[in-house]
């Protein structure tokens, strides 16, 4: 792993100034942007780590080597160089560029900055200097280069020679890397909400209330709410993952409340959406255990965790039999004499339909129907779960195992007949 500074080299004559952070200069007055952040950001690196520009031939000549403006003055070559006794970072020569006027040329500028990335490494970019689309694509190859090469962004520069303070001649640096943060929330956020995984967005998390406590020394009133929402996310994500069926209604109440006590926080303008559009999926569960039992299946099933959503289902259906019959859903000894009892009348049921007859009343054979008699709906249902759930939960190693899009399919049809029969009553 290694530290490694990027930055574009164009072709204009710069002028001079000096460079801020806020208000704070951070080197004193020089033409290239670049000969002030490395001197202000790579100042303890070591030789492991490298500094390396992007330039067309154009912008080699005029602004890499001495004199290319013609007045002899130094490129930045010279000046990088002249900072290593305390840069010990190595410069390298560099990265020629085409000038990106067509697809396959832009391709290549692709190609080529990704190249430069080793596994592991810790990237500081410069964009100040980026022609055209070349910022779009800079963003884009860095975070195609998080998921190829586990590479982390420690900032995106801008130097903002244009609003400068013409009195002091200073020119504000502006580190873009909110934005990279911002798309790394929504990217964790949406896996979040496509797939059920929360681990990316408690590891944002984590890290961003991390970050904010050694900044402020633990005093910024995001810290807490933040590593609640974490904590939350993390609860409720393997809750579902694990089925604990008991603690469904409670983990989404408390990442529900997590995010509601943030409403008065100030955070950056772009993240409380996410966390509304967060909020706003989580609205069907109510809070009643059964039908939170079915939204919990149904949330398995947008989010791929089929054989989760089969357990949780058939669970929770049980828990609806008892309290159609006054039982606790979580007396186990009388759970577990009601689903047995619904076991038997799912075959008698599923025997006496084999057989081609119509009416529950003509059921003839043994055993007869203990408590879902003049309940066909639910016989077909509990038939058809239980026939599905133990599919799924032995692998298919059966006689006439189904599909996966017959299973996917089943279970959505039978969330929605479950959610009928349960509001039906």
């Amino acid at each position: 792993m290694a530290r490694v500074f990027i930055s574009v080299l164009g072709t204009t004559k710069y002028g001079e100034c000096s460079y801020c952070f806020g208000e704070q200069p951070i080197c004193h007055s020089v033409r290239f942007v670049q000969e002030a952040l490395v001197n202000h950001i790579c100042s303890n690196w070591g030789k492991d780590d490298r500094i390396v520009v992007l330039a067309t031939d154009l912008a080699y000549e005029k602004n890499w080597l001495d004199n290319g403006h013609g007045d002899e003055s130094p490129g930045l070559a010279t000046l990088l160089r002249a900072s290593e006794p305390e840069v010990k970072a190595k410069i390298e020569e560099p990265v020629i560029i085409p000038f990106g006027k067509d697809g396959d040329e832009i391709w290549d500028i692709f190609d080529r900055i990704l190249s430069i990335f080793a596994p592991n490494d810790k990237v500081t970019f410069d964009i100040t200097h980026s022609f055209r689309s070349l910022p779009m694509l800079v963003m884009t190859v860095l975070n195609y280069a998080k998921v190829i090469k586990n590479i982390e962004i420690e900032g995106v520069y801008y130097g903002n020679y244009e609003a400068r303070n013409m009195a002091l001649n200073r020119a504000p640096v502006f580190d873009l890397k909110v934005f990279d943060n911002l798309l790394n929330w929504t990217v964790a956020i949406d896996a979040f909400l496509s797939s059920g995984d929360a681990s990316k967005a408690v590891r944002l998390a984590k890290g961003k209330a991390d970050t904010i406590a050694r900044a402020k020394k633990g005093s910024d009133p995001l810290i807490k709410p933040l590593r609640k929402i974490a904590s939350c996310l993390e609860e409720f994500s393997k809750t579902m993952s694990t089925c604990r069926g008991t603690a469904i209604s409670d983990s989404v109440n408390k990442l529900k409340n997590s995010i509601h006590e943030t409403n008065d926080i100030k955070m950056d303008p772009a993240f409380k959406p996410l966390l509304k559009h967060l909020e706003a999926r989580l609205q069907t569960f109510t809070g009643s255990k059964i039908d939170d039992g079915i939204r919990a299946a149904e949330w398995c099933a947008q989010h791929n965790l089929v054989q989760q959503g089969f357990t949780i289902l058939r669970e929770f259906m049980i828990g609806y039999v008892c309290n159609g019959y006054g039982t606790d859903p979580e007396d186990y000894p009388a759970r577990k004499r009601i689903e047995d009892c619904i076991g038997s009348d799912v075959h008698a049921w599923s025997e006496h339909k084999k057989n081609k007859r119509k009416k529950i009343d003509d059921l003839d054979i043994a055993p007869p129907l203990m408590i879902l008699k003049g309940k066909p709906e639910l016989l077909d249902l509990f038939g058809r779960l239980y026939d599905c759930r133990n599919d799924i939960n032995h692998a298919g190693i059966r006689k006439s195992p189904s599909d996966p899009k017959t299973l996917i399919d089943g279970l959505n049809e039978l969330i929605s007949q479950a959610r009928t029969l349960v509001l039906k009553n």
